[in-house]
Parts: structure tokens; C-alpha cells; sequence
């Protein structure tokens, strides 16, 4: 800790730039535990990640340090918004990522399938307080493709860092060495046979590549080493020299400009998926937005500009019906103004009487559409009209596009 400040802002590893870009790829930034990293989140206040970690794992790096890791996230990847999905070791989010649980209070696995499962715990058995039962006995999403006709493979070495997170699990232990789940799952046909099978177009619908150890990323791997297998994947090779020294100084008492501290890289980018809150949207369908004109008593609609930059058109989605109902309440960026009923525009305070906005991801190219929960559309029609009648819903849904501006 330090005495030169009371508080430390999230911080740019890199603000010294010079030899420190290169050597903040190889740092370990603090402790991935369960206990470590609940205290840091303080009950969702999100405010001591500085004190009960490190100050290093409150720091964060910039397009500059990771560049291909930004160029694949905003050239392939469709998971928007991803973000760490349990706030615990890396065993259990690796688990979600293969089966989309940790098995707590709730989950729809049974009690006796393991968890919940929060730390990196492969010792037969449970922990003193009969959590963290290891092996694992859930169904895996590899099994739900397998019983779908879903081609797939887990592409691995025998150097696979225990990064397979398959092997975790019962049904995988005791497969037989013919069985779908331990020839795709456990298999090691090595790297060299995705690339080979990408070159001949014999690729199976789902491939799941487990990278050794020094391309893991995980500290004190390097992140462009990362991408040096990342990018190999879509044709290219990066690497970074190593440095002796990882951990820049900590800047107490340095941080004097908040919007240095703050940074965000501004811009757009268009959604695909289901909603998140958390940022800013615009909803646009034949170059107009939804919009909010100031000092207006309901919604209308106007032309989008070229970078989807005004605050007009910016809105917040918060969750109204949980997580999976896709059911919102909707205010404006530009007044902190509610969606009330029948387009109108409700003051700040009265966000109790916002209206329920069911957002609905069609896919194939068709956007989303908006609708009341009486199912009353909030539409914009071919001019650019605003439109809140029931009718025959439109093939053409709205884009949404996610902005960051200051």
C-alpha cells in the first residue's frame, strides 16, 4: 500500500511506456482465488480489488499491448460483452465455459453431480465443507452436440497446461477409448491436425483448442504469445521479447487527470446476441434511431449520423424480468427520462413506473425487435416514422449498435 493517495483509479499498466509495454506482458497480477477475488468485489461495490488483491490487478492494458487479441474480438467474435463468468479460480470458469455451470443452489444439475464447484479442486472427493466435489457429473455441452449431430473436436497436446476441462468430469474418466466422448474429447490428435483439417476443409462444426502452457496466457505467459496461436488460427504469427522486471510501479498519488485514469477507447460496434446492460445502445432500422429530442414527452425517431454519436439516441437497458426473460426497463443517456406506455417519456424520477420492453434477437440478419409486454411493437417504419400500432410484424428488424462516447 501507499501513503501518497487514499484512492487508486483503474490504471494503464503501460503508462510509463518504454520497456514496460513489453515487460506487463509477463506480469502476474494478483491471486485468481475464490476469497481473494469475492473481497475484491465487495458485495458488488466492485471498490477493493487495490487493498484484498494487488494494486496490479485493478490495472488494465490497451489495444497497443493486445492488438490481436482486439482485431479477433471485433472481426469473429459474437460472445459481446463477455466477461469473466465466475468471480473465482480458473478451474470453474473453464467448467462454465464447456457446460454453462458451476453447479450452485438453483443450477438444474442434481446436488450429487459435484459443487458447487469454485476452486481448481481434482482430488477425489469433497472439501471440509462438502462443496468442490471432484470428478464432475453434469452433462457437458459437447454431449448435448453429440446427441444433436453436432460435428466436434477437442484439438489438443499432451502439454495441455490441464486446460481441458472435459477431463474433469465422470463420464469422460470412465469412457471407453472408442466412445465419442473420450475420441473427441480426450484425444490427443495435437494442433498440427486442426491446421491440417482447416487446410482441407475437413473441420468439424465445433473445434475447441486446448494451447500448451507457454501460449495459455495465464500468468507468466504472455498475452502476445497468446496471440501468436490466436492469430496463427487465422493465418498470422506475433510474438514479444521477454523482460526480467514485470510489474510496472504502481501511480499513487500520480493521478491527478481522471480521464487518463478512466480511459476507454471510443467508437461502435454493431450487437449480435442477447442484450447485457451496462453501456450505451442505439436502435436503428432504416437510418433512423430511436430517440429522445430533449425536452419532449415521448419517443420519436431521427436520421443516424455516420458514428452513432448522439446522445439523443443513446439508451440504457436495465433488466426488468432477470436475466433470461429478455424483458427491460429503458431510459435515456441524454436525461436519465424513462420508456413509460404508449411511447411516452417519463421524468427521471418515476422509474418505478417504467414500461416492461420485451427485446427479442431474431438472428439470421433480421436484428431485433422491440415490443410492449401487450405486444404493442415500437416499430419504425421504411421513412423513418415512429411507430407504436399492432400489425403484421416487419421481416426487418432493428440493428443495435453499442457505443462509447464521452
Amino acid at each position: 500500500m501507499s501513503e501518497n493517495a487514499t484512492t487508486l483509479l483503474p490504471w494503464y499498466l503501460g503508462y510509463k511506456g518504454g520497456d514496460w509495454n513489453d515487460a506487463i506482458q509477463c506480469m502476474v497480477a494478483g491471486s485468481n482465488g475464490y476469497e481473494d477475488n469475492q473481497a475484491s468485489l465487495n458485495h458488488d461495490l466492485n471498490n477493493n480489488w487495490a487493498r484484498n488483491n494487488t494494486p496490479w490487478s485493478w490495472g488494465y492494458l490497451k489495444r497497443n499491448d493486445i492488438p490481436v487479441q482486439f482485431a479477433i474480438a471485433e472481426g469473429w467474435t459474437a460472445g459481446d460483452m463477455y466477461q469473466e463468468s465466475q468471480i473465482t479460480s480458473t478451474n470453474p470458469n473453464r467448467v462454465t465455459l464447456v457446460s454453462g455451470s458451476v453447479n450452485i443452489p438453483g443450477s438444474p444439475q442434481a446436488s450429487d453431480q459435484g459443487g458447487p464447484y469454485i476452486d481448481n479442486n481434482e482430488t477425489p472427493g469433497c472439501d471440509t465443507d462438502n462443496i468442490n466435489c471432484y470428478p464432475l457429473k453434469w452433462k457437458t455441452i459437447f454431449e448435448i452436440y453429440e446427441e444433436a449431430g453436432v460435428s466436434w473436436q477437442v484439438y489438443q497436446e499432451k502439454n495441455n497446461f490441464d486446460d481441458n476441462p472435459l477431463a474433469w468430469f465422470q463420464q469422460y474418466q470412465n469412457a471407453s477409448a472408442s466412445s465419442p466422448l473420450a475420441k473427441k474429447g480426450l484425444s490427443y490428435l495435437g494442433l498440427d491436425a486442426f491446421y491440417k483439417a482447416a487446410a482441407n476443409g475437413s473441420l468439424p462444426e465445433v473445434s475447441f483448442i486446448v494451447g500448451p502452457a507457454e501460449l495459455s496466457e495465464h500468468p507468466p505467459y504472455m498475452p502476445k504469445d497468446g496471440a501468436w496461436l490466436q492469430k496463427k488460427v487465422v493465418d498470422a504469427v506475433t510474438k514479444s521479447p521477454n523482460h526480467p522486471t514485470q510489474r510496472p510501479p504502481v501511480p499513487y498519488g500520480q493521478q491527478s487527470n481522471v480521464s487518463d485514469a478512466l480511459w476507454f477507447e471510443e467508437g461502435y460496434k454493431e450487437v449480435v446476441g442477447y442484450l447485457t446492460e451496462g453501456r450505451y445502445l442505439v436502435f436503428e432500422k432504416s437510418g433512423y434511431a430511436l430517440t429522445n429530442a430533449g425536452n419532449a414527452t415521448r419517443i420519436s425517431s431521427s436520421r443516424t449520423g455516420s458514428g452513432y454519436g448522439d446522445k439523443k439516441q443513446r439508451w440504457v437497458i436495465h433488466y426488468s424480468g432477470g436475466q433470461q426473460s429478455g424483458v427491460f426497463h429503458i431510459s435515456s443517456a441524454l436525461d436519465g427520462k424513462w420508456l413509460g406506455p404508449k411511447g411516452t417519456l417519463l421524468s427521471s424520477n418515476r422509474g418505478s413506473q417504467a414500461a416492461d420492453v420485451k427485446i427479442t434477437f431474431v438472428g439470421n440478419g433480421q436484428g431485433y425487435t422491440l415490443q410492449y409486454a401487450d405486444s404493442t411493437p415500437i416499430e419504425i417504419d421504411s421513412k423513418g416514422a415512429l411507430t407504436l400500432q399492432r400489425r403484421e410484424a416487419s421481416e426487418e428488424g432493428y440493428k443495435v449498435w453499442s457505443v462509447s462516447y464521452r
